[in-house]
């Protein structure tokens, strides 16, 4: 489970548990934590892929500082954009992989 302040999901389309067919969009709404740790940055990873002809195995890995990596989710995805969610630790970054490989790196900076 997440530990701290996190995004908290208000609302989703499709439905929770309702059917949806590979590849469809899945459209959620978030409120913001209300409240960061110090040292800690909130954003919304957000990044357009390019259009597959079949599906590809799409994982997100957080890198925080002194940590070893973890996975935040892995599925099947038809490409086109891609956003989530963070609350992490400043100099921590996410890498979207396509088939193990990178395809988008952002690194978590403090904002002036």
């Amino acid at each position: 489970p997440p530990q701290g302040p996190a995004p908290r999901i208000t609302s989703q389309e499709p439905l929770p548990y309702s059917p949806a067919p590979p590849g469809s969009l899945v459209t959620l709404l978030y409120r913001a934590p209300g409240q960061i740790q110090e040292g800690s940055q909130y954003g919304l990873l957000e990044h357009v892929l390019p259009d597959y002809p079949v599906p590809v195995l799409l994982e997100a890995i957080v890198r925080k500082p002194g940590a070893e990596e973890q996975k935040l989710f892995s599925m099947p995805y038809p490409g086109g954009p891609v956003s989530f969610p963070y609350v992490l630790p400043i100099g921590s970054s996410i890498t979207l992989m396509i088939n193990e490989s990178e395809a988008y790196r952002q690194e978590i900076l403090a904002k002036n």
